[in-house]
């Protein structure tokens, strides 16, 4: 709450105070629906934390709901979820490891030796 939560109210209040044209957006996340009951979820789908962070998230929503609704000011947040996809670059980890289970079937599947997998340094 400290972290997630909290600092909304003062960011919300200085953007009254200070610049109340101004645009504000805050990172949900997809978290805040805990265990889901439909797929796709949209904006209808209940909150259900399951977590101090998800409730914390949750609780910035609201938060912001209420700025949006009371004071008039663009304020929004927006549900993130991890993702991937072919455009993602090797870098990532998941992509890195993706790309190298496909690359084992093929070798795997051509009768060729099996280059292995090298993630470095998993600590940091």
């Amino acid at each position: 709450m400290e972290t997630n939560t909290l600092p909304i109210i003062d960011i919300l209040e200085a953007i009254i105070k200070v610049c109340p044209k101004c645009k504000f957006y805050n990172a949900g996340s997809s978290e805040e629906f805990g265990n889901i009951i439909y797929t796709p979820q949209d904006e209808h789908h209940p909150l259900k934390p399951l977590s101090p962070y998800a409730a914390s998230k949750v609780g910035a929503r609201q938060i912001i709901n209420v700025y949006r609704e009371t004071y008039k000011i663009y304020a929004i947040q927006g549900w993130l979820f991890n993702h991937e996809g072919t455009r993602r670059n090797e870098k990532f980890v998941t992509r890195k490891i993706t790309k190298k289970i496909a690359d084992i079937y093929s070798s795997l599947k051509n009768n060729i030796a099996i280059i292995p997998l090298e993630l470095g340094n998993i600590l940091f």
